[in-house]
């Protein structure tokens, strides 16, 4: 299975890691182009490439792994028809996560009464949406993921 993201940060990074190691390959994209990614490719395997966000959402499957602020951006201009989208955002409202209570308060109240992947649907029409990445730590995750 190829795998996409939208998104090359620690939770692409981690779970690109795990899916090579069970034998998929994956595609990173990020705003700053495919070019921006070489070394990580680099880092991650023959079984990584970095492409655009559309060669990402061409793939198999395809994880939204940016910022939630970056989400709008990040999946503007693809035909979603019936692409499986999982959903790896946390709603936070700052650029940088929020995590104290007055954080997460504000966070809240942005969503209006709507779960943050009904917001991630309403932005990429016709998807077939799975909300099941949380907000875990990747960093402990990572951990345990050998390298290539």
């Amino acid at each position: 299975m190829k795998v996409g993201f939208i998104g090359a940060g620690r939770m692409a990074t981690t779970i690109g890691r795990h899916l090579i190691g069970a034998g998929h390959e994956v595609v990173l994209s990020s705003s700053r182009g495919p070019e921006a990614l070489a070394e990580l490719v680099a880092d991650l395997g023959p079984a990584a490439s970095a492409g655009s966000k559309q060669e990402a959402a061409e793939c198999d499957v395809v994880i939204l792994a940016t910022n939630w602020a970056d989400a709008p951006e990040a999946l503007k201009g693809i035909d979603w028809s019936g692409r499986i989208l999982v959903d790896g955002t946390n709603a936070h409202m700052d650029e940088k996560p929020d995590i104290s209570a007055v954080g997460v308060a504000r966070s809240v109240a942005a969503l209006e009464g709507r779960t943050s992947s009904e917001i991630v649907a309403a932005m990429a029409p016709g998807a077939r949406l799975a909300a099941t990445v949380d907000g875990s730590p990747t960093g402990v995750s990572a951990s345990s993921v050998p390298r290539a």
